[in-house]
């Protein structure tokens, strides 16, 4: 059977964010039922198959998806079962250090999520036990974190004290650029750089700074 269905994706891959109310059309081509196997001990998901499965007595248990009725569903189970492979296409997306990112322009739906079982009452669709959710990334690169530690350590200096003008200016200066550099390390996320997120353009704290706050106390 063949039908089209929309679903909500995330704004990109692998990052769980929303925003921009991002749908995806796929169609689905395949069997009007397929099967999934089920571990009884902790309902992790064991198989998958586009013909039908026979359950481990007393081990597993076998969901059926009817795909007119729940077609992302069962569109997980024929993804996962191609056995003729999928050719990805990529678009070139630049990077804030002019790299440049090649980015899957055609992801499937098994790229956006992984499907998980979750026990539902007896009286609904077994299906619905069926969850499509997230896959995710580690959004947070090293880079971003160094950024932080530096903003954190001019930050709390400048809550607790009060300098003089030219001494104020050049904290405000660092706060600000330092801001505007998490701002962007933000969303450069660690999988689109082959080498790390380069942390060679973190704006450095002047040694004059660092100077003065090693003459004050750690408490204001």
């Amino acid at each position: 059977m063949t039908q089209d269905f929309t679903i909500s994706v995330p704004d990109q891959l692998w990052v769980d964010s929303w925003a921009d109310n991002a749908t995806k059309t796929y169609t689905y081509d395949g069997p009007e039922t397929v099967y999934v196997e089920i571990q009884i001990s902790d309902y992790a998901v064991v198989n998958t198959s586009t013909e039908t499965l026979t359950a481990d007595e007393g081990n597993t248990f076998i969901v059926e998806v009817t795909a007119a009725d729940y077609p992302e569903r069962a569109q997980m189970v024929v993804e996962g079962n191609d056995t003729e492979g999928y050719e990805h296409t990529y678009t070139d997306e630049a990077q804030f250090d002019d790299s440049v990112y090649k980015k899957i322009s055609n992801p499937r739906l098994s790229d956006y999520f992984d499907m998980t079982y979750h026990p539902i009452p007896s009286d609904q669709d077994p299906e619905l036990g069926l969850n499509l959710v997230v896959r995710t990334k580690t959004t947070e690169s090293p880079a971003l974190v160094e950024a932080k530690r530096r903003q954190l350590y001019v930050q709390k200096y400048a809550d607790q004290f009060e300098f003089d003008s030219d001494d104020q200016t050049k904290v405000d200066a660092y706060l600000t650029s330092i801001a505007n550099h998490i701002t962007t390390l933000s969303t450069a996320y660690p999988w689109k750089f082959d080498s790390g997120v380069p942390t060679s353009s973190i704006p450095k704290i002047p040694a004059s700074l660092v100077v003065l706050f090693n003459t004050l106390p750690t408490e204001g």
